[in-house]
This record gives C-alpha cells, structure tokens and sequence, in this order.
C-alpha cells in the first residue's frame, strides 16, 4: 500500500523502467502513435495515484477529491482497454502485456514482479468471499 509521495515515487520510477523508452526519438514515436507501452504505462500510473489517494484521503479534503478524480480517470481508462483492477492489490513492479479482459478481485494481494498476459481473472470461486493471496 503506497502512503507517501516516497513510496508513490518509488513505485514510478520501478515500473517506468518496465514500460517507459530510453531515448527521445521512441519517446516521440511512443507518443505520436500511442503506442501500446505508452498506453499501458498511462494506466499503470493512474492506478499508482489512486491508491496513494485513496490511502490518504483521510488526511484532507483534497486528497478525498483527488482520489475521486483520479479513481474516476482510472475507471474509464480501465474500461477502454479492458482492465477491471482494484488499487491495493499490486505490490511494485506490476507488468501488463496486453490489454483486454483483466479483472483482478479488490481483496486478492499479489508480491512484486508481477506479469499479466490477457484474459486474467484473479478472484474468488463465487461461494466464498476468499481472494487469492499470490507471492513475489
């Protein structure tokens, strides 16, 4: 759970390096062509912002607003390339390779270095309310 602008960073500047180009030129051309990496990248930071928000919204009213806004941003891009994915869940280095149908359970918690291909559902089997607990 990210609770500092330290750990929020921490968490960036991890999973940049996953997704994010190293010289100017892939910078452009990720940008200009929207490219996968980039798109993904852009939902992988919202996801970061929304739960150091949400984990301090408590704090103040602006971090309440902030959550809000930032969860509602998270929510519709989620929606456009097919992710259904709760904050909290992921520790650092989280890998989307594809988009399309990823739904994560708001209660499930997985360890670092994740990676998910499409077509991932990591939830409970319906009877119970148990989530899954996946380690490093």
């Amino acid at each position: 759970m990210i609770q500092t602008k330290q750990e929020l960073r921490f968490y960036l500047n991890v999973e940049s390096k996953i997704y994010c180009p190293n010289t100017l030129k892939e910078i452009i051309f990720y940008r200009l062509t929207n490219y996968r990496d980039y798109v993904l990248w852009r939902y992988i930071k919202l996801l970061r912002y929304t739960e150091y928000y949400r984990n301090n919204k408590n704090k103040s009213i602006f971090h309440e607003i902030m959550y809000l806004l930032t969860l509602r941003k998270k929510n519709t891009y989620g929606y456009k390339l097919g992710f259904e994915i709760c904050e909290n869940v992921f520790d650092e280095g989280l890998t989307i390779s594809h988009t399309g149908n990823i739904v994560i359970n708001g209660e499930a918690r997985v360890g670092k270095r994740c990676i998910l291909h499409g077509d991932n559902c990591i939830g409970n089997n319906g009877i119970s309310g148990d989530a899954p607990v996946i380690g490093d």
